[in-house]
């Protein structure tokens, strides 16, 4: 803070009023983010008492009479399709049809836009397996069952019959959130769809065949056309659905979002349709360990071999298979085993835990971890993450880490670290001092393909890494009502790559940069041949009201920039990129994928000045 600054204000009020209003508005910083460095000069230079008269006025000062934009309540509405298999932060999943009544995927949506549910003629709610009978039994057109919160045993077959239903009110079975109410199968068929247009949505279903890949639990006879599943998660089963019978369903039904853990997600039969289905083969007794929350073995603990993360580490092989069930685990543990896969159910949870000052699971081998969900990690020194890798190659996929201190951070041994189809937001260290980010690798390369990285708070970073090469592919990164700092930093140069993505500085980002690049490193540092910017169809909003750089570079490298979409985005030729109005986007929160804007047959090579943008 300039002590011109400073001294004018307590000598002249009226002069140094306007000089601090003109000196905010050349820094493009926030007014609560230049308060607190004017508070701190003014009480370093003048004191504990004038410091606090000036914390009463400087508000009216900094505003110039305009107030700050209001932080938007965005209730968590996310996007309703973010990659393969079931995925608790998918949206809305009910069924979509076409005029012809066959069953949409969620493919065909826009990736980023915030969708609303969909309204039901009716909804019944049940806590029973008989209830949930019942309500099969007496479903009309249009009707949402909803299941509480728990495990239903269908030792008998579920018969989804004809309802009356159709495309324009199709009857859904489900559950609010994948991973709140679990199917427990026991036979091949225990649920029967013998009408059109039942769907299922937001369900975990385990099946119990004695150690053995069971036969499919769903049973499709040729009259249970359009029928959809998606967002579903199957364990120990070969595949989800077959058909019974001679003719195959018309329409075909679909298997939409749907994760099957021992087999495959698509099904063989005539008459099933499959999109964007997983399927892990990787449940192999002996090297599959079962771990839940509670024991003894009843209900839903059934099959498990521990309720303790680092018992199911010690009991695994190298190269083998933890299947973590439902439940909030406050418990932490540290993976040294090499080539360990963690599944986690929908619903596997681990909160407020970490060991070693360091995080939730500390990784020191090569790990595969698999929809785990994880949130309220703190340490002392403020770098409490839900995975904290000191070594080793680390792959994410599925992963929704939120409300800790570091969502990754990662040590300076080297690694690959691959975030794939995760959601990760919130984080942040609470007060001044140390800052947190959502993402934060240190070394080796990192991979951010089709993930979210949102609302980084108190000042931090979206994603950070010192990597030597960052990939960002498919993926949306935005501070929408946070007040974070740069959406990318890489401060030590290398290769930043990003590619058909969404880049949103919101109107509360402390920081007027969007993308940050070799802005730490020594300034007779030289470009090395792997330094390289690549900004390729991507679509950038900038709904900050503050001056505002797309990019700032530390040193000169070559920066190739083609086919991306600037909205609200001052460039160097002083053209502001177009607004929202002009291109027909919806206001502030909306941030929708554009695809790729004009380019030119041969890609242009941006040469940018040392410490400039």
């Amino acid at each position: 803070m300039s002590r011109v600054v400073v001294a004018s204000l307590l000598v002249l009020p009226a002069l140094g009023a306007g000089l601090l209003y003109g000196h905010f508005r050349s820094t493009g910083v926030t007014p609560s983010y230049y308060g607190e460095q004017l508070i701190l000069a003014v009480e370093q230079h003048a004191g504990v008492d004038v410091a606090t008269t000036l914390r009463s006025i400087l508000p009216a000062s900094l505003s110039n009479g305009q107030a700050e934009p209001n932080a938007v309540d965005l209730q968590r509405i996310l996007p309703p399709w973010r990659g393969a298999g079931a995925s608790s932060l998918r949206g809305d999943v009910g069924p979509r049809y076409d005029r012809h009544g066959s069953p949409l995927s969620r493919t065909d949506e826009n990736r980023w836009k915030l969708a609303e549910p969909p309204d039901h003629a009716r909804e019944v709610r049940v806590a029973s397996t008989a209830a949930l009978r019942r309500a099969v039994a007496e479903a009309t057109p249009g009707t949402l069952i909803l299941l509480a919160p728990g495990s239903y045993r269908l030792a008998e077959p579920l018969r989804l019959g004809e309802a009356g239903a159709s495309a324009a009110a199709p009857v859904v079975l489900g559950s609010e959130r994948l991973g709140n109410s679990v199917l427990v199968t026991t036979a091949p068929g225990a649920i029967s769809v013998e009408g059109a247009y039942w769907a299922m949505r937001n369900l975990v279903i385990r099946t119990r065949c004695a150690g053995r890949a069971c036969p499919p639990p769903v049973e499709l006879d040729p009259g249970a056309g359009g029928f959809v599943a998606s967002n579903v998660f199957a364990s120990t089963v070969r595949q989800l659905a077959s058909t019974r019978g001679g003719d195959a369903p018309n329409p075909a039904a679909l298997l939409d979002g749907v994760t099957i853990v021992g087999g495959s997600a698509v099904s063989a039969d005539r008459g099933i349709r499959s999109e964007g289905n997983r399927a892990l083969a990787l449940l192999q007794a002996p090297s599959v360990v079962i771990a839940c929350e509670t024991l003894p073995q009843s209900g839903d603990n059934e099959g498990c071999a521990t309720d303790s993360l680092a018992e199911a580490v010690r009991q695994s092989r190298p190269g083998g298979t933890i299947l973590l069930r439902r439940g909030d685990y406050r418990q932490a543990v540290t993976i040294g085993k090499p080539g360990l896969t963690l599944v986690a159910e929908p619903g596997a949870t681990l909160v407020e835990t970490s060991t070693g000052g360091k995080g939730a699971i500390v990784v020191r081998a090569d790990v595969t971890i698999d929809g785990l969900a994880c949130h309220g990690i703190r340490v002392s020194d403020g770098n409490g993450a839900c995975v904290r890798q000191d070594r080793g190659d680390v792959t994410l996929r599925g992963v929704h880490f939120h409300h800790a201190q570091m969502g990754v951070l990662t040590g300076h041994a080297g690694g690959r670290i691959r975030i794939i189809d995760s959601y990760l937001h919130d984080n942040g260290v609470e007060g001044s001092g140390t800052l947190g980010h959502n993402v934060y690798v240190n070394s080796g390369e990192l991979e951010f393909v089709r993930s979210w990285s949102l609302r980084a708070r108190n000042a931090g970073h979206e994603l950070k890494s010192r990597a030597s090469r960052t990939l960002i592919i498919d993926s949306l990164i935005a501070s929408l009502d946070a007040r974070d700092s740069r959406l990318v930093d890489v401060p030590e140069a290398g290769l930043l790559q990003i590619e058909r993505s969404v880049l949103g500085e919101g109107p509360l980002s402390e920081n007027g940069d969007l993308i940050g690049y070799g802005l730490e490193l020594p300034e007779a540092r030289k470009a090395k041949p792997g330094d390289r910017v690549i900004l390729r169809d991507v679509t950038f909003y900038n709904d900050r009201p503050y001056r505002s750089r797309l990019l700032r570079l530390g040193l000169k490298a070559p920066v190739q920039a083609v086919g991306n979409i600037y909205v609200g985005i001052k460039l160097r030729s002083g053209d502001r990129g177009q607004a929202r109005e002009s291109l027909r986007v919806p206001p502030y929160p909306a941030l929708p994928y554009l695809g790729p804007g004009p380019a030119s047959r041969r890609a242009p090579v941006i040469q940018a000045d040392s410490r400039s943008g």
